[in-house]
């Protein structure tokens, strides 16, 4: 006998599984893991995004820890640029640019503040796709 039942409406259940049913129609997720730095810090990260094709640096990945989504896009040959939604406390939401280079399957970004806001004021990731 179960200890709890939980029920929601069959439409909100369905709209749910919707984003994965996706990546796994499109032939799953791309990963990309790797370092980050900022002007307050370092640590490592990991990226994901639904598979369409194959697992390349253009698109929009979604940083797992923060939930940031970063878009990227192709600029000339091997040069990236972007933005990244970025908020959180104390900072207040905003839209950084992105710039970066990218080499096969590996790419390092570079998110910078745009504002003098009391966050940091650049976010550097090194990454590569597995």
């Amino acid at each position: 006998m179960p200890l709890f039942k939980i029920s929601i409406p069959l439409a909100a259940a369905l709209a749910m599984l919707a984003p994965a049913a996706a990546a796994l129609a499109a032939g799953g997720t791309c990963t990309a893991s790797g370092t980050w730095t900022t002007n307050a810090g370092s640590g490592s990260g990991t990226w994901t995004k639904p598979k369409a094709g194959h697992c390349n640096v253009p698109g929009t990945w979604t940083d797992t820890y923060y939930g940031y989504e970063w878009v990227l896009a192709k600029a000339h040959h091997r040069k990236l640029t972007g933005s990244v939604h970025y908020g959180g406390v104390p900072c207040e939401a905003q839209t950084w640019p992105v710039t970066g280079t990218f080499k096969k399957k590996m790419f390092t970004v570079t998110a910078t503040n745009p504002e003098n806001d009391g966050c940091v004021s650049y976010w550097t990731y090194t990454m590569t796709i597995k």
